[in-house]
């Protein structure tokens, strides 16, 4: 794969996610990671396999939004992970909060999967 096809896997996982996220759909999002996967998110609890992501998104507040994000870098790291990692701002509120984000992205027989969700404050 070259980098630039990497970006582009990214990406596209970048914006189903946003596409996710904004509309409130916890199924959607969980969807995008894998059935094994670790998830930090805004909270301090560690949240494991697709259950854990649609509980993570189901109890989220409901004012928070997403604001926008700028993609940072992708690093193939195998024929079939990456590792990606950008800006993310939220709204919590009329609270603006912006957070480093970084995923673990692999390939399996349903596409290209998150499997390691960080974010940590800005």
């Amino acid at each position: 794969m070259t980098p630039a096809s990497a970006n582009a896997v990214a990406e596209e996982l970048r914006k189903a996610w946003a596409r996710a996220f904004r509309a409130r759909d916890a199924e959607a999002l969980a969807n995008l990671y894998t059935q094994e996967a670790m998830f930090f998110g805004s909270t301090p609890d560690l949240y494991r396999g697709r259950d854990g992501v649609r509980a993570y998104f189901s109890t989220l507040r409901a004012d928070v939004t997403l604001d926008e994000f700028e993609p940072g870098d992708v690093v193939q790291t195998g024929e079939d992970t990456m590792i990606a990692a950008g800006y993310w701002q939220f709204l919590f509120g009329t609270e603006l909060r912006r957070y480093r984000l970084t995923w673990t992205i692999v390939q399996q027989s349903a596409g290209w999967l998150i499997a390691a969700h960080h974010a940590s404050p800005r």
